[in-house]
């Protein structure tokens, strides 16, 4: 029988998938609406979600920590952080928790994740959410992207980070001013890295699965309604990168948001959850076969 750590936060859950322990939050778990699954991005958790959980109160939003991430495995073998892990993973994880179909939601580099599960899923996944996604080789002007190309100044990188020097790139990079950062958020994060193994992970992370499952030939493959949003002043995901996405989606939706950064389902959980239910009535209304291209401003 296999251990699982004690859960930090009321919502909190361990599942066993496979091999793996899987860290999930399992938010408004009575709701009757579509449920959802959020896919968190680099060095992020599941705990994300919690704000934006408290503005779609009729969703039961699924949120795991990804394994190599917060509470959940930290697999050792460098070949596991590959793309084709995940996807199968994420849809025993619903499939256990006997929800069959999902809205999914991925941020970051958990939009590429995302996108890979929505293309091989249409059964499953009716509509898709990207928030600042990681997708293409060519978004190079990002943080994640320059820390790849450190090389073995990676593993020199990773000996020296420790909570303070955590603390101050979450604050100063994925935020928009570090005073909108939730302090319970920062430990949840700060205790998985620090004392769950989470640096050895991340640290395989970066090496292998940043670079794998880029998004130019899976984008056309979706053939569900996307919402795209896009913080204007986020500096991990450079906006000026949307319209790579827009032109390889069908029917997507993209909304740039005012005074946002990286981070906008938990500096404006009321503004993201308004757009998302905007968009399950919409596609609602239009049908899979008419390519609609929005643009608006938060």
């Amino acid at each position: 029988m296999s251990t699982h750590p004690t859960p930090v936060h009321p919502d909190q859950h361990f599942i066993q998938v496979g091999e793996l322990t899987i860290s999930y939050f399992d938010l408004n778990p009575t709701a009757r609406g579509l449920p959802l699954l959020f896919i968190h991005g680099y060095n992020g958790s599941g705990y994300e979600a919690i704000p934006l959980a408290g503005e779609l109160r009729e969703h039961r939003i699924i949120a795991p920590d990804w394994p190599g991430s917060g509470y959940s495995s930290k697999p050792t073998d460098p070949s596991f952080y590959r793309v084709s892990s995940y996807t199968p993973l994420f849809i025993e994880l619903m499939e256990r928790l006997d929800i069959p179909r999902y809205l999914v939601i991925g941020h970051s580099l958990g939009g590429r994740l995302a996108s890979h599960l929505a293309a091989s899923a249409p059964d499953r996944i009716p509509a898709l959410v990207l928030i600042g996604p990681y997708g293409f080789a060519v978004q190079d002007d990002n943080f994640l992207f320059l820390l790849t190309r450190l090389g073995p100044l990676v593993d020199l990188g990773f000996s020296f980070n420790n909570p303070a020097i955590a603390r101050t790139s979450i604050k100063q990079n994925a935020f928009t001013s570090p005073e909108a950062v939730p302090e319970d958020y920062l430990e949840y994060v700060l205790s998985s890295l620090f004392e769950q193994g989470g640096n050895e992970a991340l640290k395989l992370v970066t090496k292998h699965l940043i670079h794998d499952g880029y998004l130019e030939d899976v984008l056309p493959k979706i053939t569900q309604p996307v919402l795209l949003l896009w913080g204007r002043d986020d500096r991990v995901m450079r906006i000026h990168h949307a319209p790579e996405f827009t032109r390889r989606l069908g029917l997507c939706y993209f909304y740039s948001m005012a005074h946002m950064g990286h981070m906008p389902h938990m500096e404006a959980p009321h503004t993201v959850a308004r757009y998302i239910e905007d968009f399950l009535e919409r596609v609602v209304i239009f049908s899979r076969e008419e390519v609609r291209h929005g643009s608006g401003n938060a």
